[in-house]
């Protein structure tokens, strides 16, 4: 069920999608895990040209990130207010 207050930051902002905070703080424990993993046996292993693995997983825990960051401000408006004058 949607309340009145959601119903509007929904109406003021960009889009009509949420985010979910829990979702997204799940990803980032979850790549975090696995940067540290694929961090630990890239150096055990010396094995330099799996760097991208790194990276691409530090990249989904900025992205998640930023999700979490949108799912808690939602009141940009998309376009400027009105005047009445």
């Amino acid at each position: 069920m949607v309340s009145q207050t959601q119903k509007k930051k929904l109406a003021d902002s960009r889009s009509s999608y949420t985010p979910s905070f829990a979702l997204a703080v799940l990803a980032v424990v979850l790549f975090t895990i696995s940067t540290l993993a694929h961090g630990y046996q890239l150096f055990r292993h010396r094995s330099w040209y799996f760097t991208t693995i790194l990276v691409g997983t530090v990249m989904e825990i900025v992205g998640y990130a930023a999700r979490i960051f949108s799912s808690r401000t939602l009141s940009i408006p998309a376009s400027p207010p009105k005047s009445h004058s």
